[in-house]
């Protein structure tokens, strides 16, 4: 059919030089006089992407658009791999202890497991305390008084009970794993202090490994954009307490703490009945 063509006039088309257009760049070249008109003998064929240049001029070789398609799909494909991994190991990290915690919570055992092991385990201290040092004063003046003194409990205290000379991370594990409950004081600078964040993250580990949950309290207001991902997902499911000055909030602090910690003096309260036992059986 081409062949029975006498005159094309195309001139006025914006061409796209490309390997697309290779197939009418070839027959415009093999029959010029079918594209040029005996009354406009000066029509020409320009590029309409290619400033200033005709289309008679245009070459691409078969193997370079063979190349360049190929090229072209392999380079989408892999960019699109690269982005779709690269966002995926990015929610990943940024969101894991969201994850963790989420999956935990689904696949967490009975709470009699917990309490079998706290009743047969030999523990140091009820509590194992993590703060940073700036927050000190307040677990001097105020938690200590409050949970060993009112309350009979052994707090595990950076200060006073980690073993002069030993690794701090050796301390920290040891008594992590002496301590019936953990409890962490979230504060602004908590956020800022290394070996808070690597107790968190240690803590973490340890509560899912035993079917436990973390105590938080909370001595002062912090943002989020100051928190760490473990901080974050921490205080979107779990239940924290919030310190505050006046009588009432602390008198309900107190009181919450008191609740959260049923399992540790339930316990007390059945090793002290227990001894009791056996002294009067010893006395008979």
């Amino acid at each position: 059919m081409r062949q029975q063509l006498q005159f094309l006039g195309l001139d006025k088309n914006p061409f796209t030089c490309s390997c697309d257009l290779m197939w009418f760049r070839n027959w415009f070249v093999s029959r010029p006089t079918l594209f040029s008109h005996k009354r406009s003998p000066g029509l020409i064929y320009k590029c309409n992407n290619l400033h200033g240049t005709n289309l008679a001029d245009f070459m691409m070789t078969d193997q370079a658009c063979l190349l360049s398609q190929s090229v072209n799909m392999a380079i989408i494909l892999v960019t699109s791999a690269m982005i779709v991994t690269l966002t995926t190991v990015s929610l990943v990290l940024r969101f894991r202890w969201h994850i963790r915690l989420a999956l935990y919570e689904v696949f967490r055992g009975r709470g009699d497991v917990r309490r079998v092991r706290l009743l047969a385990d030999h523990f140091e201290y009820d509590v194992f305390v993590s703060y940073s040092k700036e927050d000190l004063p307040w677990v001097q003046e105020r938690l200590i008084p409050e949970l060993e003194g009112r309350l009979g409990l052994r707090l595990c205290v950076h200060e006073r009970d980690f073993i002069p000379g030993n690794n701090i991370v050796d301390n920290i594990v040891e008594c992590v794993q002496s301590s019936k409950k953990i409890l962490m004081v979230f504060s602004k600078d908590f956020v800022h202090s290394q070996w808070c964040q690597f107790e968190l993250t240690f803590c973490l580990t340890h509560v899912m490994d035993y079917d436990d949950t973390l105590l938080i309290v909370c001595v002062d207001d912090v943002t989020s954009r100051d928190m760490t991902p473990a901080m974050m997902a921490v205080l979107k499911t779990t239940t924290y307490i919030q310190w505050g000055d006046h009588s009432d909030a602390v008198d309900s602090f107190w009181g919450r703490l008191r609740l959260a910690l049923h399992e540790v003096t339930d316990m007390a309260v059945v090793v002290d009945r227990d001894v009791a036992v056996d002294i009067a059986e010893a006395a008979v």
